[in-house]
């Protein structure tokens, strides 16, 4: 599971009511990707329910759950990568993860990792 915890909004930050088409329920603060857009739940929204999803884009976030081995983030601007199947988050870039943001800060003591969000992605190709 993908949840994050919102550091910083942008203002005029876009949340869009869509239908929940990822196959499994989201939970609050959960970060997903539809329709090439990365999104974040803005409330728990059941698989195939419409609900608010709110844009990605400017939006500051700390992520601590890694694909194991693919967790340095020892550089700030560096791509922040998403596997939609474990929903973890990685440095690595790898076919069929998604580039979900850019390293704004990097990996803390307590280990997690400030991300600066991007709106639009697409899957990584091999």
């Amino acid at each position: 599971m993908a949840t994050v915890f919102i550091q910083k909004e942008s203002t005029g930050q876009q949340v869009f009511k869509l239908n929940n088409s990822t196959g499994a329920a989201l939970s609050q603060y959960e970060l997903t990707v539809i329709g090439g857009r990365v999104l974040i739940a803005n409330d728990a929204i059941a698989s195939g329910s419409e609900g608010g999803l709110k844009d990605a884009e400017g939006l500051s976030f700390q992520v601590s759950n890694f694909v194991t081995d693919e967790d340095t983030f020892a550089t700030v601007n560096a791509d922040v990568f998403w596997d939609p199947t474990s929903g973890y988050f990685s440095d690595t870039s790898t076919a069929g993860y998604y580039k979900v943001g850019i390293v704004q800060g990097i990996k803390n003591s307590n280990g997690a990792v400030l991300v600066l969000g991007v709106s639009k992605t697409e899957a990584v190709s091999a």
